[in-house]
């Protein structure tokens, strides 16, 4: 995040958020697929497209909390390619904050 708060448009103070949280968004028909490269394959076999809101926090960490988070956008999956050799759970590797 460090990297995406310091392209700022002005001289304003850039700002990182301390926490961040993927969630699906819309109303989509949901399976619990163990492997995670099989249930976004079913998902979007079901659906069409599946999206997933991305909100940001400084004052909470609680992923349930329904206060405290800020939308600031969405990704939207509308194919996917899964492989054998690639993550069975979704992780996103990053840098300590500063």
């Amino acid at each position: 995040m460090t990297d995406v708060a310091n392209l700022k448009h002005d001289d304003s103070v850039a700002r990182q958020p301390k926490w961040i949280r993927l969630g699906v968004s819309g109303n989509i028909i949901k399976n619990n697929e163990k492997d995670l490269r099989i249930e976004v394959l079913k998902a979007l076999e079901e659906n069409s497209e599946v999206r997933y809101g991305i909100e940001v926090s400084n004052t909470t960490h609680d992923r349930e909390a329904t206060t405290g988070w800020t939308k600031i956008g969405e990704i939207k999956l509308t194919q996917a390619v899964a492989s054998y050799g690639c993550d069975r759970r979704l992780h996103f590797a990053h840098p300590k904050l500063k």
